[in-house]
């Protein structure tokens, strides 16, 4: 089983969060990186601002280049550091918040999926406290990245009989909160190094994930809560919009039982389970 051997929680200087996070039984261990901040400078030694508009239709804003800055520096300095490829590096942001047996749950999930590249312990949407409530039962209108069917349960544990570890059809965001392997960090590194410097933002896995090869997995509902207010844009969650207002009975009715939006998930899982099994297939055959 792969283990975890560094733990870093990236914060900023003057960062009211990080006692918070450093009290936490779970943050043993954790050492503090010093985020990059986007609010006092450009980052331009860093980040390539035009490169970075052409990619993504728009500039980033000064906070969202600090983050991507800074999570690059740290998973580039873990796949520069001596050790296994199959070692993980577990990041924090400092609102991370821990839930119960989260140790447990990691270890759990470790042990069901066998290897892992890049795990996103916990998403990131307006919500708060959405991290561990995400799900069907809970939010039935939400549109969000489905996962595979294939998808397994955690393990045995208190709290992990509702956690799911998969693949999934669609984005997910957040940096909050992953682990990620040295082999893929060095994948990252090495395929990013003739660019010099960062045009992406640090959750746009769709891009920078799937340039560098780099398998994601998503645990759901996710493993921590987030506290105070993002110094980040927060990502909006995309609702199925109803007829009427939502106060009266029928509207009540309709967002909770949410028919296509239902449907919909049900069919963006079916075609991530069959991407899944097709791309298995295809790895089988190297």
């Amino acid at each position: 089983m792969q283990r975890i051997v560094k733990r870093i929680v990236i914060s900023l200087a003057d960062s009211p969060r990080i006692q918070g996070f450093l009290v936490q039984d779970q943050a043993k261990g954790f050492q503090v990186f010093d985020a990059y901040d986007g609010r006092k400078y450009d980052g331009r030694e860093y980040f390539d601002a035009q490169r970075a508009f052409e990619t993504l239709g728009s500039t980033p804003t000064g906070p969202q280049i600090g983050c991507a800055i800074s999570h690059r520096l740290v998973i580039e300095e873990f796949a520069d550091e001596e050790g296994d490829g199959q070692d993980l590096l577990l990041v924090a942001e400092d609102d991370a918040r821990f839930i119960t047996d989260f140790s447990k749950i990691v270890d759990n999930s470790l042990k069901k999926v066998g290897s892992v590249e890049l795990l996103l312990l916990a998403e990131a949407w307006n919500d708060r406290d959405a991290g561990v409530t995400l799900s069907v039962r809970r939010n039935p209108s939400m549109l969000m990245a489905n996962m595979s069917l294939l998808a397994r349960f955690s393990g045995k544990s208190k709290w992990s009989f509702r956690h799911r570890i998969g693949h999934t059809f669609g984005s997910v965001w957040g940096t909050g909160l992953y682990l990620i392997s040295r082999r893929a960090a060095k994948k990252y590194k090495n395929h990013f190094a003739a660019d010099g410097r960062t045009h992406w933002i640090a959750d746009d896995y769709k891009y920078w994930a799937n340039l560098s090869q780099i398998d994601v997995m998503l645990c759901r509902p996710g493993l921590a809560t987030w506290e105070g207010v993002s110094s980040i844009t927060p990502i909006k969650s995309t609702t199925e919009s109803t007829s009427g207002s939502t106060r009266s009975l029928f509207g009540v009715i309709s967002k909770r039982a949410a028919p296509r939006t239902r449907v919909r998930r049900a069919l963006r899982s079916i075609a991530g389970t069959i991407a899944e099994v097709r791309e298995g297939r295809k790895q089988l055959g190297q």
